[in-house]
């Protein structure tokens, strides 16, 4: 899929260390999501998997089943590690809300 045409957070950050001194001044009790976050990716993933935009894993046999659908490391490897790189390298969660939650 297009990362471009992916929404990234307002505050973007320029490279990795960056991102690790977000990690740093964050305590990690704060590095959270919302259930609207969740709901939000969960949709969000759902989307891309029903365009074929999530690639079927040779070791997912459930790939194409809605009970079922990608699997976390499909998802993790396809859709969080590219977008939260393309945001600045920091977690999911920062990447969501820099200041935590």
């Amino acid at each position: 899929f297009n990362l471009h045409s992916l929404r990234c957070p307002a505050e973007r950050w320029e490279n990795e260390t960056d991102a690790m001194e977000l990690h740093r001044r964050v305590p990690p009790e704060k590095w959270c999501v919302t259930y609207k976050d969740f709901y939000k990716f969960v949709h969000e993933i759902r989307m891309l998997w029903c365009r074929g935009l999530i690639d079927e894993h040779d070791l997912n046999p459930h790939h194409h089943d809605p009970n079922y659908g990608p699997n976390l490391y499909q998802v993790n490897e396809q859709y969080v590690k590219p977008v939260t790189l393309k945001a600045g390298g920091m977690s999911y969660a920062l990447m969501k809300h820099p200041q935590g939650l």
